[in-house]
């Protein structure tokens, strides 16, 4: 897993999967983001999780990777930003910042160079997608072509305001 990680930029899609118990979230939502941000801190990265406890563990745990005496001497330029970051929003002192939520947590107004979903839903759980359509290799288009989903399109035109 983690040499797929090493190959993904900030503009690439990845799919993995692992059993369970196979420290996939310690490597994703915790090394692999400290990771990044000591390669470039100014990354905007969010992370989702199946519940809040579990998405503020993973962000704890991150923030201790990164405030280690070995991370610092590794990465000298990648500093948390002390006294303004609540433990789901880590800052960084190059304004980049790690913001772990839920399924049923907040995004709004939220802007992110890469998301994770950690494990975001339960065995036998429904799963509902909602996104943009940006190509047809895009995920829908993936899931569309590979599972059992219903679609349920909807398109709406609105009349063009003029004289603004």
């Amino acid at each position: 897993m983690w040499v797929n990680l090493e190959v993904v930029d900030v503009r690439a899609s990845l799919v993995t999967t692992l059993p369970p118990r196979y420290l996939k979230s310690i490597v994703a939502s915790v090394a692999f983001v400290a990771w990044m941000m000591g390669h470039d801190p100014s990354l905007r990265i969010i992370c989702v999780s199946y519940s809040q406890e579990l998405a503020n563990k993973h962000a704890d745990d991150m923030r201790a990777v990164m405030q280690s005496t070995w991370y610092r001497r590794i990465f000298p330029n990648t500093r948390l930003q002390h006294g303004k970051s609540a433990l789901h929003d880590l800052h960084t002192t190059k304004r980049g910042y790690r913001l772990s939520t839920s399924v049923g947590g907040t995004l709004t107004g939220r802007g992110a160079d890469m998301v994770i979903l950690d494990d975001i839903n339960k065995a036998n759980e429904p799963i509902i997608v909602v996104q943009q359509r940006l190509h047809d290799d895009d995920l829908v288009g993936f899931l569309q072509r590979n599972g059992c989903w219903t679609d349920m399109n909807s398109f709406h035109v609105g009349r063009v305001l003029t004289g603004w």
